[in-house]
């Protein structure tokens, strides 16, 4: 399984969508139930995933997609070696068992909009 080092920062984001105008941008996250807004030069990005590992985002991808959200894969940069570690910790738990994947999702989500915001 691919792994971005945690020692190095890399980190899967799965972005739904970059908004200039943020009346767009409300309208479109209506259907979401839990994603990171982060706003950087003049623009609202919105991220509903984000993984150590390169196939628990397209796991994820691929769960979303069933469910009419489609995003595609960014890579980043997280300075943060504790977060990552933090995130790391719930990779492992999607490929110990990915029935949870939405589940640790959310807590990746939790974890990260610190981080964005």
């Amino acid at each position: 399984m691919e792994q971005a080092s945690t020692l190095d920062g890399n980190i899967y984001l799965l972005q739904y969508g970059s908004y200039i105008n943020e009346l767009v941008k409300n309208e479109n996250v209506k259907k979401l139930n839990n994603y990171i807004l982060y706003f950087h030069d003049n623009k609202y990005y919105v991220f509903v995933g984000a993984s150590t590992y390169y196939e628990n985002a397209l796991l994820l991808k691929k769960k979303l997609e069933e469910e009419g959200i489609f995003t595609y894969i960014k890579n980043d940069y997280v300075s943060d070696s504790e977060l990552l570690k933090k995130i790391n910790q719930w990779d492992k738990e999607i490929i110990k068992n990915n029935n949870l994947l939405e589940e640790h999702n959310q807590k990746i989500l939790e974890i990260l909009k610190e981080y964005y915001n």
